[in-house]
């Protein structure tokens, strides 16, 4: 997306603003939604799901929000603590003042284009700054703009993108620390060159390992009694899904280092008519042990203490996860083609420490 799609160079009719710098937020408002079918390309977007129930596999699909735009200017540079309003052929543009905002560009421009990361300081009840401090937000583009009064051009001088969100007190006021990292940090952090490792290099379900299991979520129902070892952190599984049932013994390379969590809603209509989406608990659990099926039945044991957060009956979801194995990519997600490892070039025989054919 180019920055402000056009402000850039074009002749301002007010070119009388008192702020620099001026930055912009390109917020991208999407949420989640539950189906029984995956997305494909004969059904791009699956029809939502109510009143779910165990031993169904639904799927996570991203649900398409409104691009919101939001621009501010820090006004512990201005003349005035009034909105900047830059007016150009493509419509007007108005900076909301925002007297507490404070940047540090650190050394990012000394090392050449975006290469180190910078941070901006503003109250954390600033929208949309107050959703991304709870984490749930999607990716998030930050542009910094310097327009000099007199001037008839904005100058672009930076593009990030947000990393981490943080909020702390600052005096009585709760602010919220964004950091964000510009486009030649992001592609300085991709490796390259061959990893000589039999481990994949990948995360599961992102764009390189792009695993067609990647928004499987299996509910399952807590057995009674719930925990069949408390030492041990294990977890009684009961009403499985078909497509976990069919794994038999080679479940345990499917959802191995997956996540557990509790189902709070399962999206059935309320008392006015209308369906409320599914809702899972974001108090989630990895996985690190798991029995094989029998009869719809198995155990798992999660790495982080369970306590009594699980009852007989409860309804979970669980969603695959993956130890970066050849054995796992292959007979958990079928997705050996996109493998990240090269273990399977590395040789075996080893002539100094092997016998002599």
């Amino acid at each position: 997306m180019t920055p402000l799609d056009g402000l850039l160079n074009t002749d301002f009719e007010n070119t009388a603003t008192q702020f620099v710098p001026l930055i912009e937020f390109l917020w991208d408002e999407q949420t989640y939604y539950f189906s029984l079918e995956p997305v494909s390309e004969k059904n791009p977007d699956p029809e939502e799901v109510f009143g779910v129930d165990a031993g169904e596999t639904i799927y996570r699909n991203r649900r398409a929000g409104l691009s919101s735009r939001f621009f501010f200017s820090s006004a512990r540079y201005a003349r005035s603590d009034s909105n900047a309003i830059i007016s150009t052929s493509v419509g007007s543009v108005e900076f909301a003042a925002e007297p507490s905002i404070e940047i540090d560009m650190g050394s990012a421009m000394s090392v050449g284009a975006d290469s180190n990361p910078v941070k901006i300081r503003l109250p954390i009840a600033t929208h949309p700054i107050d959703k991304m401090a709870t984490g749930t937000w999607s990716e998030v583009q930050v542009n910094i703009y310097d327009h000099q009064p007199g001037d008839s051009t904005l100058r672009h001088v930076y593009t990030g993108y947000i990393t981490k969100v943080t909020s702390r007190y600052q005096g009585n006021t709760l602010i919220a620390e964004v950091e964000f990292e510009g486009l030649k940090k992001r592609f300085e952090s991709v490796p390259g060159g061959l990893r000589l490792t039999t481990l994949c290099g990948w995360i599961y379900g992102d764009c390189n390992c792009a695993s067609t299991d990647k928004d499987e979520y299996h509910l399952c129902k807590i057995g009674d009694p719930p925990v069949t070892d408390p030492t041990q952190n294990q977890l009684a599984i009961s009403t499985c899904p078909q497509i976990l049932a069919d794994m038999d013994a080679d479940l345990p390379w499917k959802i191995n280092r997956g996540w557990i969590a509790k189902v709070l809603d399962v999206g059935e209509m309320d008392a006015g008519g209308v369906d409320r989406p599914i809702a899972i608990s974001g108090r989630k659990f990895q996985i690190k042990y798991v029995s094989p099926v029998a009869n719809n039945n198995f155990v798992i044991r999660t790495i982080n203490p369970i306590g009594d957060w699980f009852q007989p009956g409860d309804l979970v979801a669980i969603y695959n996860g993956c130890d970066k194995t050849m054995d796992n990519c292959d007979k958990g997600h079928a997705n050996m083609r996109r493998f990240g490892g090269f273990g399977m070039f590395i040789p075996t025989h080893n002539p100094i420490t092997d016998s002599p054919i």
